[in-house]
């Protein structure tokens, strides 16, 4: 009797082509590569036609795969949504790669992991902590499944909920003397300037404003972890722009103290960002408990890029 098409074929099938290769698709699907190997070659005994060409070291599309692909995204998204909206929590199970910016993973990403495992207890996450850039370059090559980070994006391949805001503060430690005044770029400029790396919006941010008053400044130190600008900052350091949520217990017994600056508190705006257009319901359960959970100020929205026809 001839083997009938199936949902495993095409969600494998998906994978492959999201991820690039067959080995890539066995470790997402928690299977082994000559499974997902042979779930291919059943694919196209069933469909009579070839699907992939072996002769490359990436799996290349044929003619025939390439018609397939749109059709296999229907069915695998709409087989997750029916998972999704008519199963029960417990049929939710698997691992959500998720990638979180380090002010989340201080304020409110304990609770969130709480939650999760309460509502949905065959969830996993596996959690990376990083700035917002080398984090949705992980989610656009489909190493992450979601990414909870500052913003905003401008990609029409993600979509993205807000999670509130968080103001960031020019602060500095006990020991740091400056004028007890509104202080200027002029008056920081003096002092070494301590920050996230590069890659990260705060850096961005000290650039433009020093920029906008012609002010030439120094950064002295810059790493990706914020805990360690924090630490650096309260030893005397330099100045830094730190997020007040994260640190009201050293601002309150005064080992940071908060400058008062011409601008005011530079306010970041939180997002999760999915791929858009990929119904995942395991990140899609796990966003929708992050709207609930966060402490950020601000009333969560959704929010999604409009897509060209």
């Amino acid at each position: 009797m001839s083997q009938a098409l199936n949902v495993k074929h095409l969600e494998t099938f998906y994978w492959i082509v999201r991820l690039g290769t067959f080995a890539a698709a066995a470790e997402r699907l928690h299977t082994t590569q000559p499974t997902v190997s042979a779930r291919i070659q059943e694919l196209e005994q069933v469909l009579g036609v070839i699907v992939f060409d072996r002769t490359h070291h990436r799996a290349k599309l044929t003619p025939k795969g390439r018609e397939l692909v749109a059709y296999a995204e229907r069915v695998v998204g709409m087989t997750s949504e029916i998972m999704h909206r008519v199963g029960n929590a417990a049929s939710l199970a698997g691992v959500v790669r998720l990638g979180v910016a380090e002010l989340i993973s201080v304020t409110w990403l304990p609770v969130l992991t709480e939650t999760v495992h309460a509502r949905y207890p065959n969830i996993t996450l596996d959690i990376e902590v990083d700035v917002m850039d080398p984090l949705l370059g992980h989610l656009r090559e489909g190493d992450l499944d979601l990414v909870f980070g500052p913003g905003p994006m401008n990609d029409q391949n993600i979509a993205w909920h807000s999670l509130g805001s968080a103001k960031f503060h020019w602060m500095a430690g006990r020991t740091v003397e400056l004028p007890a005044r509104e202080l200027t770029p002029a008056d920081l400029a003096r002092h070494p300037i301590v920050t996230l790396c590069a890659d990260s919006h705060v850096y961005r941010h000290i650039e433009h404003w020093f920029d906008e008053f012609g002010e030439p400044f120094r950064f002295v130190t810059s790493c990706n972890r914020m805990s360690v600008v924090a630490d650096l900052t309260r030893r005397g350091q330099g100045v830094s722009l730190l997020p007040r949520v994260a640190y009201e217990p050293e601002i309150a017994e005064g080992s940071l103290k908060i400058l008062k600056t011409r601008s005011e508190a530079y306010a970041v705006e939180f997002f999760a960002v999915l791929s858009h257009g990929r119904f995942n319901p395991l990140a899609d359960a796990v966003c929708s408990l992050a709207l609930e959970c966060t402490t950020f100020t601000g009333k969560p929205k959704r929010k999604a890029p409009d897509r060209a026809a």
